[in-house]
């Protein structure tokens, strides 16, 4: 089975299904596409692969859970850091105002949540 990620959710390429966040938390949704690209089972359902997933992150200790909760928000904030960066590094450098206007809506556009 075949994966891609479509606007931050992972999705199936045969037949063409998606993975929805819903309100898991990104620790946990992150969690949950490792384990269906590692384990998806063709002879189930997507959704029965989800429940499998979802059950997969239920049975991990509190503190796993927590530690991945911790790599998750720093992961946020590291993307937070680049993006204000780039965004900083941009205003000094010289160019057409317009096309650095449209590098800049780019950047603002990447979001890691």
């Amino acid at each position: 089975m075949d994966f891609f990620i479509s606007n931050g959710e992972l999705c199936l390429t045969d037949p063409e299904h998606t993975f929805e966040r819903g309100d898991l938390s990104r620790a946990a949704y992150r969690h949950m596409c490792a384990w269906i690209q590692g384990n998806f089972d063709k002879k189930l359902s997507p959704e029965e692969n989800w429940a499998m997933a979802q059950a997969a992150w239920d049975n991990l200790s509190p503190e796993l859970q927590g530690h991945l909760h911790i790599i998750s928000h720093k992961e946020v904030q590291n993307g937070d850091d680049i993006r204000q960066g780039l965004l900083a590094t941009l205003t000094s450098y010289q160019g057409a105002p317009f096309i650095k206007d449209l590098f800049e809506s780019a950047i603002r556009c990447v979001d890691y949540k």
